[in-house]
């Protein structure tokens, strides 16, 4: 079953996913590609492997050596494509082509991980539990990881520059790219010193177990803590004004947040929602459809 739900004051739809059996096949579609427009990497946990598919669904690629895949995030800028391997331990970054760039360990059970392809203008002086020689802009491509209690943080060449604690099992992570436009005085949560914009480069966490979502600045500062999600799923969040959609699996909800966490909609169905997925364009309907 499929629902569209288009909200009139906000022009952007969601597609809500009502699955009542778990799919061990994580699908990115990365459509606003320039270097691969149109491809949509695939996450085959059954058979250990990752498969790259052309936009007519014919297959391109399919690559071994996984062990669980779980979920998969592609880099718009480049179409290089971040894997979680979970049962492997370790997250893995691929080329466009599928050739392996970069095998970081030091994970545990890695569920869902999310690419930022835009400089989220942070440097590598922004993060405290980084002790490596590195100075200076942290550019473009960093990728937050879900590794099990932790929320990490990785440059695009796969440097852990911080790791987040205090999750009970992270399910779904969603960064924005942009600015969405707040600064540290509109989170009331917030009480530390900072002041001003937040800027682009935010992430959404879902803390499964503890029903919240959780907000975090670029360099991992915990901004808002949203509760009463039970079991939230899956993240989305919208490029286009900061807006982020959470499947509420175990109370049949999907849940629109402002990009300060304020809770705008509250949609309820007859099953569980296992995934979202946010149009941040116009599509041009209007209404509920089925």
């Amino acid at each position: 079953m499929m629902l569209k739900r288009k909200d009139s004051n906000l022009k952007s739809h969601v597609i809500f996913m009502l699955l009542t059996v778990f799919i061990s096949l994580g699908i990115f579609s990365s459509n606003i590609l320039a270097v691969d427009e149109g491809v949509c990497w695939v996450a085959d946990s059954r058979h250990n492997q990752i498969v790259k598919l052309a936009p007519d669904g014919r297959e391109l690629l399919r690559i071994n050596g996984f062990n669980g895949p779980r979920e998969v995030s592609v880099n718009a800028s480049d179409g290089s494509c971040w894997v979680a391997d979970f049962y492997a331990n370790r997250v893995v970054k691929l080329a466009l082509d599928g050739t392996e760039l970069y095998s970081i360990s030091g994970f545990y059970q890695p569920w869902t991980l999310s690419v930022n392809h835009e400089d989220d203008g942070t440097s590598y002086e922004d993060y405290p539990q980084y002790t490596g020689p590195r100075t200076g802009p942290i550019g473009p491509g960093a990728c937050w990881v879900g590794d099990y209690r932790n929320a990490v943080k990785l440059t695009s060449d796969g440097t852990k520059l911080v790791r987040v604690s205090g999750f009970i099992v992270v399910r779904s992570i969603s960064v924005n790219p942009e600015d969405d436009g707040t600064s540290y005085e509109d989170y009331p949560q917030y009480t530390g010193p900072r002041t001003g914009p937040i800027g682009p480069g935010a992430c959404w966490v879902g803390d499964f177990y503890r029903n919240q979502v959780v907000k975090l600045a670029p360099d991992g500062t915990e901004l808002a803590r949203v509760s009463d999600l039970v079991w939230p799923s899956k993240i989305s969040v919208n490029p286009a004004d900061g807006t982020c959609w959470v499947a509420a699996t175990l109370s049949y909800q999907a849940v629109k947040l402002a990009a300060n966490g304020t809770e705008l909609v509250r949609v309820s169905v007859s099953t569980r929602i296992r995934s979202v997925s946010v149009n941040p364009e116009d599509d041009g309907t209007s209404g509920l459809t089925a």
